[in-house]
């Protein structure tokens, strides 16, 4: 995967999503630490933030922390 910062940013915030999206399902309880994820997928956390926020505001997940989410519903 393509760094976030790293040309073509009108693909970035739908590239982390699914990427986001991807860690997400794929975790054994359905949450995700955000330092880890902006690490894996190489992008600001600010951006991680940004998307998750998203994510929080169409309900498909909600905040444990400032550092960690969860899938709604998981």
């Amino acid at each position: 995967m393509k760094p976030a910062g790293s040309g073509d940013d009108q693909s970035a915030v739908p590239t982390l999503t699914k990427g986001l999206v991807r860690m997400l399902e794929s975790s054994q309880d359905g949450k995700l630490d955000l330092k880890a994820a902006s690490q894996e997928l190489k992008a600001p956390r600010s951006t991680i933030d940004y998307v998750s926020t998203i994510l929080e505001g169409i309900q498909f997940l909600k905040r444990i922390s400032s550092d960690v989410v969860q899938m709604t519903g998981a």
